[in-house]
């Protein structure tokens, strides 16, 4: 079948040209022959010849070919014109098609109104975000109806505007979808006229925020953290324009300068709020240090803030950009307000040197009490002896008892300021420790020995026990000699009768071990966990059956932590108990090295002695308490010829005027030079330089011999005095005459 009316034009035309148009030729050409020509030719149309046919049928073939030219060309111009219309409508088809596609899946969402704002139309992208099918909507629902209840008071102000302006731009409203969840959009409209020009709906095209909002969000987040880490951290940004001589701020930079919008941000203005006294050393750090070489700006400074000119301290940090001439163009960094840390910093300080001054206050607190109650201690514990030497033969056993008890009395005194002294510069801190090599074994030997009258009186026996292979560590002697001391001590207090043992071994693992056992009173399960804290004691109150203060075991502890030397107890009440003390931490591994000696200054041999001319070797007491030079005098005067001297005056017109053998040197004399710089003062005269100085005082901590040592001391006696201790030493640096 034809398809169009150009086809049929074509088969009509066609049959016209090849059928009728040659039979109305034919019929033509015998009408014309037979009414024409007369009889003749009709006889010979009715019965033509063939050149007659063969004539006809040319003229007739001749017409009908033109006859078909004019058809073709006819049809061609038709069908081209034809097929022109079919593509141009193709070709709209196909633009509708696209647009139509385009419409409803675009990224954007678009729907039409009417002019009472119910919705006509609307793409498939509008429909699918909120979940409805174009039936649920479109001719029922006005756009207001979509929104959430909290946008709709918004629309309702907005679309008055869109029927008399004509356009919505950019308006932020919340879609409900037809689950009941939310999201936003931006709206933009225009409104539709009809032909008189009045309002007749609108177009809508919708956007979908949700990512902008999320991202406006956390954008808010990241603002707000960051403007409250900077008010908490009192940090502030700022952006120096410099050519244009104009600097931007943060909001927490103008709180620290204390401005608002009304000042002019210049470089002046900034520099009228550095302190005066501080504005020079900025502009030479300016341009020297981080214009000139380049570097960063990081300095602390002073500024009067512009509202109330309170003094604040600021820490500026910022960073300089450079323009392709290497001029300074501008300048971005922060400002943090230090005036808290500045004066946390002040008040440290102020702390640290109320401390220092306390720590001094101790110091010489300590150093005093220690010297007023050993000074007296060496003159009565020296008269003792002085009178129980005077009177030995005329000495009854009870007057014997009592020299004895006065001994023990005037000991346990010292022994007791020496606990109390020593727990206090324990628990302060101010102990330091001398590592030096140590012989356990000599230790322990020597401590079962200066025990060994009091045990002896209680008939109690002593045993030293070594089973280990080496017996040398590396810790600070007064240490660990304090703490075997106590530890022996206490054992040979609370053991009636039986035994008191120090054994020496390497454990299981190889460890160097130290085992303090007696067989005395124990220790009950109840008080083991108390047994190191100062000051307690298992029996306390008016009835308890030993003396002491409940200070020996706590600085024991205190001793051996201060090397990492663990120190267990394993104790049956009514049975004994056993100390172990670990040496692993401070084991010499196996090399006995020595440790340093302090030599003394002059030869103790040397044959060369100032003498009296009694022949004795001579003397001087450097001593300003006068009971102590009575007491020096009574026990040495036998023996030496004695000069004295309370002042470092005297002491070294004495030594420039006589010669002396030995000099016994009270550190703490009365004064504005003690003891040492009296020292001092000899070791720098030549001619005296070599004379030996004996240290003999009242300071009796480890430090005090160590800083009379190094002061120049040759030896070091501590108070109270023992005359036989006091003649041995001075028999390393007298030689008499036999």
């Amino acid at each position: 079948m034809p398809r169009n009316r150009s086809q049929l034009r074509f088969i009509f035309w066609t049959l016209l040209t090849f059928i009728a148009f040659p039979t109305l030729c034919m019929v033509v050409i015998a009408w014309y022959f037979s009414i024409v020509e007369g009889e003749a030719y009709a006889r010979t149309f009715r019965a033509p010849t063939e050149s007659m046919w063969i004539g006809g049928i040319g003229v007739v073939l001749v017409l009908s070919c033109f006859a078909a030219a004019i058809v073709w060309w006819k049809y061609r111009r038709d069908l081209v014109s034809t097929m022109v219309r079919m593509r141009e409508e193709e070709e709209r088809l196909r633009m509708a098609e696209e647009l139509r596609d385009l419409y409803d899946n675009a990224s954007t969402g678009y729907h039409s109104l009417d002019e009472r704002g119910v919705i006509v139309r609307m793409n498939r992208t509008a429909l699918d975000w909120l979940g409805y099918d174009a039936a649920d909507l479109l001719g029922v629902k006005r756009f207001g109806d979509l929104l959430m209840p909290a946008s709709r008071p918004a629309y309702e102000s907005a679309y008055p505007r869109l029927r008399e302006a004509g356009v919505l731009f950019n308006l932020e409203f919340d879609l409900r979808r037809k689950d009941g969840t939310s999201f936003p959009v931006l709206l933009s409209a225009t409104a539709m006229t009809d032909a008189a020009g009045a309002y007749a709906g609108g177009r809508v095209t919708l956007v979908d925020i949700t990512e902008r909002r999320k991202n406006d969000e956390a954008l808010r987040d990241h603002v707000f953290w960051l403007r409250e880490s900077q008010r908490a951290g009192r940090i502030g940004s700022y952006d120096l324009d410099i050519p244009g001589n104009r600097w931007s701020s943060s909001e927490i930079l103008d709180e620290i300068f204390g401005i608002d919008g009304t000042v002019e941000k210049t470089a002046e203005f900034w520099d009228s709020l550095v302190h005066p006294d501080e504005r020079e050393e900025m502009l030479q750090y300016f341009l020297h240090h981080v214009v000139a070489e380049r570097n960063t700006f990081d300095k602390e400074y002073r500024i009067f803030r512009w509202n109330d000119h309170a003094e604040r301290w600021v820490h500026g940090h910022g960073t300089l950009t450079m323009d392709e001439q290497g001029s300074p163009v501008r300048m971005i960094g922060t400002i943090q307000d230090i005036t808290e840390r500045k004066l946390a910093e002040r008040d440290l300080r102020a702390a640290m040197e109320r401390a220092e001054r306390s720590d001094k206050l101790k110091d010489h607190f300590i150093a005093t009490i220690s010297h007023e109650i050993r000074t007296p201690l060496n003159v009565i514990l020296g008269f003792a002896d002085a009178l129980e030497t005077g009177l030995d033969a005329a000495l009854t056993p009870q007057q014997r008892k009592m020299f004895s008890r006065i001994h023990g009395g005037s000991a346990r005194l010292a022994r007791t300021v020496d606990l109390i002294l020593n727990i206090s510069r324990a628990h302060s801190g101010d102990f330091t420790i001398v590592p030096g090599d140590i012989d356990l074994a000599d230790l322990a030997q020597e401590q079962l020995d200066a025990i060994r009258p009091a045990a002896e009186r209680n008939g109690i026996e002593l045993r030293l026990v070594i089973s280990a292979s080496d017996t040398h560590v590396r810790a600070d002697t007064y240490c660990v000699n304090q703490a075997l001391a106590n530890l022996l001590d206490n054992a040979v207090k609370f053991t009636v009768h039986g035994s008191v043992s120090v054994t020496l071994y390497a454990d299981t693992t190889g460890d160097l071990c130290m085992d303090i056992t007696d067989t005395g009173i124990g220790i009950s399960d109840s008080y083991l966990p108390m047994l190191f804290t100062p000051y307690t004691q298992e029996e306390i109150g008016y009835s308890r059956s030993y003396e002491g203060i409940g200070l020996g075991l706590a600085l024991v502890k205190k001793y051996l932590d201060l090397h990492g030397i663990p120190v267990t107890v394993h104790s049956v009440k009514g049975r004994g108990s056993t100390f172990t003390l670990n040496f692993r931490t401070v084991a010499a591994g196996g090399e006995h090295r020595p440790g340093p000696a302090a030599p003394p200054t002059v030869d103790p041999a040397s044959d060369v002695l100032p003498v009296a001319p009694n022949g004795k070797p001579v003397l001087l007491v450097v001593e300003d308490d006068q009971d102590t030079i009575e007491y020096m005098e009574t026990i040495l005067s036998s023996a030496y010829a004695l000069h004295f001297a309370t002042n470092s005056d005297d002491a070294i017109a004495i030594l420039t005027r006589h010669a002396i053998a030995v000099v016994l040197m009270d550190i703490s004399i009365q004064g504005p030079i003690n003891g040492l710089g009296i020292t001092q003062i000899i070791r720098g005269m030549p001619d005296i330089a070599s004379t030996p100085v004996i240290a003999v005082t009242a300071h009796a901590f480890p430090a005090d011999r160590d800083i009379c040592l190094r002061g120049g001391c040759d030896e070091y006696l501590a108070k109270p005095i023992r005359p036989l201790e006091l003649f041995r030493l001075l028999d390393r640096f007298v030689k008499k005459d036999a």
